[in-house]
């Protein structure tokens, strides 16, 4: 259901799991994959869960997927969340994506980079 219909899955989780270890899973393997196809639409989601562990995991999986695909669009939506603590830990999760892809460009084959334009 994550794969063709994100929205009903994740509400699904959020409602019909237990708060633990087993929804927390549910919840990142649904951000997994909606993300991919709608990183604005999961970010709009995870900002209205209460502040708490589901809602730090969510937006760290978030920004890791978000930032692999679109840097840029993952930066844009972390500067405007509201200042505290959620922002602070998906600013760090994205420095930390961002740096871990530049370390793969580098490492990488001459020519690697022509191929990706």
């Amino acid at each position: 259901m994550a794969a063709s219909d994100p929205p009903r899955a994740a509400r699904l989780a959020l409602t019909h799991l237990t708060p633990g270890p087993e929804q927390d899973r549910a919840i990142v393997g649904v951000i997994q994959r909606w993300a991919q196809s709608d990183p604005d639409a999961v970010a709009a989601w995870v900002q209205q869960f209460h502040a708490g562990p589901v809602q730090r995991s969510a937006a760290e999986n978030l920004v890791q997927v978000w930032a692999h695909a679109d840097a840029a669009g993952a930066a844009a939506w972390v500067q405007r969340l509201p200042p505290g603590g959620l922002r602070e830990e998906a600013a760090s999760t994205l420095a930390a994506a961002v740096d871990r892809f530049a370390g793969i460009l580098e490492t990488a084959p001459a020519g690697i980079e022509d191929a990706r334009q």
